[in-house]
């Protein structure tokens, strides 16, 4: 079968899922919720703080919060296949 055809993850993005599952193992070892509301907020400010071309800043800061929204459900499965 012809390999290069098959989709890959980028890299950063494999390398952002070895973080959430670390995330995940960390909260779990502290007993930390997953969502944060107050370190999220502080993270879409920053990403605000940093579009140079405004007329991007809504659909950045929201592309950001479904990245953070969809590590939350990764986690939850995580945290849910370790109680299993």
């Amino acid at each position: 079968r012809n390999r290069s055809s098959r989709p890959r993850v980028s890299s950063p993005s494999g390398k952002r899922i070895a973080l959430v599952t670390q995330v995940a193992a960390y909260k779990r070892a502290t007993g930390k919720a997953i969502l944060d509301t107050s370190r999220e907020k502080v993270v879409l400010n920053k990403v605000a703080s940093r579009v140079q071309n405004k007329d991007f800043e809504t659909t950045l800061v929201n592309t950001f919060a479904d990245i953070m929204k969809n590590s939350r459900d990764y986690q939850a499965k995580q945290l849910k296949a370790d109680l299993d």
